[in-house]
């Protein structure tokens, strides 16, 4: 797993909702979202379509979507 894989959600360049979002949600770091399914992902409240798209350009941008599960 790469280095940003581990770096803690409030550290990343996303958007301030997608974070708030996330860590109130109990993920705090990038590895335990990468974990999850895109599925997996819609069932967090809150998290919306937009955040998801977000998230999606953010891990393509670096090179991540090798990590992401059922990508």
């Amino acid at each position: 797993m790469t280095e940003l894989a581990h770096k803690t959600i409030s550290s990343l360049d996303l958007s301030d909702s997608i974070k708030d979002v996330l860590i109130k949600s109990g993920y705090n770091y990038l590895h335990d979202v990468l974990e999850k399914s895109p599925e997996e992902l819609m069932e967090i409240p809150g998290l919306t379509f937009a955040h998801i798209s977000e998230y999606k350009k953010y891990i393509i941008v670096k090179g991540l979507q090798h990590l992401q599960k059922d990508f």
